[in-house]
């Protein structure tokens, strides 16, 4: 087997460590890990993950920022990565791939106009959806899709948010 052929494969293995990696608070391991997944995108040219490993870095950026209190560009920097994502997985006609990744924009874009907007997008994606309709993505989809925008609460202390 050659070097070339030994890498094939190992962008989405990268890219689900670098998950847990993220989940367990190793954030520098899991940024480095995303980055060579990305890395062998370019250099194989295996793009199959692709859009999964944008999705996959969207959630280390936004665990690492949960952890360390949010940076105010971490929901942008997120977001255009699942936008990025979703255009990956839109061109390769990867259905399932973008469908999960417009599920997590759409709980990162949030209940305003926004999310309302995206969660209309990912109904329309939904509903080309004909078979597989039990599998966890398409149950993850609808329950996104069926969460009501909520109206602002007061804090426990009495302030606005």
């Amino acid at each position: 087997m050659t070097a070339m052929g030994a890498a094939l494969g190992l962008s989405a293995h990268y890219a689900h460590l670098a998950g847990a990696k993220a989940r367990a608070g190793h954030f520098a391991e899991a940024r480095e890990l995303i980055d060579r997944a990305k890395t062998l995108v370019v250099a194989t040219g295996e793009r199959y993950y692709e859009p999964e490993i944008h999705r996959l870095d969207a959630e280390v950026v936004l665990a690492e920022a949960g952890a360390h209190g949010t940076p105010s560009d971490a929901r942008e920097r997120a977001e255009a990565l699942l936008r990025t994502a979703i255009e990956c997985a839109s061109r390769q006609g990867a259905r399932t791939l973008e469908l999960r990744t417009m599920t997590a924009l759409a709980r990162v874009a949030g209940r305003g106009a926004k999310g309302g907007h995206v969660r209309g997008r990912l109904a329309e994606l939904l509903a080309t959806f004909t078979e597989g309709c039990d599998a966890l993505d398409l149950q993850e989809a609808r329950r996104v899709i069926e969460e009501q925008p909520r109206k602002p609460t007061l804090a426990k202390s009495g302030k606005g948010r």
